[in-house]
């Protein structure tokens, strides 16, 4: 399938969307801010997931979100901002082809 990119993805409707996602067989990449976080969805979902540890309170997660993604796929399908607090990951959609 493709490649989804989700902000928020540890709890409520961020981690559904996860769930959804991987049982349709998309590519997962999900922003979660800590590692222990990372780590139980880790375990959660096995395969073709890959949680990127940031904090979108500050501008610099740009650069870790774009850091792990350049190491997997030069390109991103979806693209949902499921976060509460938002920073500058939207200009994520500049630096990949979205879509």
């Amino acid at each position: 399938m493709g490649k989804v990119l989700i902000t928020g993805g540890n709890r409520g409707l961020g981690y559904e969307l996860v769930r959804v996602f991987y049982d349709n067989n998309y590519e997962i990449f999900t922003v979660v801010r800590t590692n222990e976080v990372a780590k139980k969805m880790k375990n959660d979902f096995k395969q073709k997931f890959y949680p990127i540890v940031a904090d979108l309170r500050f501008d610099d997660s740009k650069k870790k979100i774009s850091s792990i993604l350049g190491m997997v796929t030069n390109e991103i399908d979806i693209v949902i901002n499921n976060a509460g607090i938002p920073g500058r990951e939207y200009e994520i959609e500049k630096e990949y082809s979205i879509g």
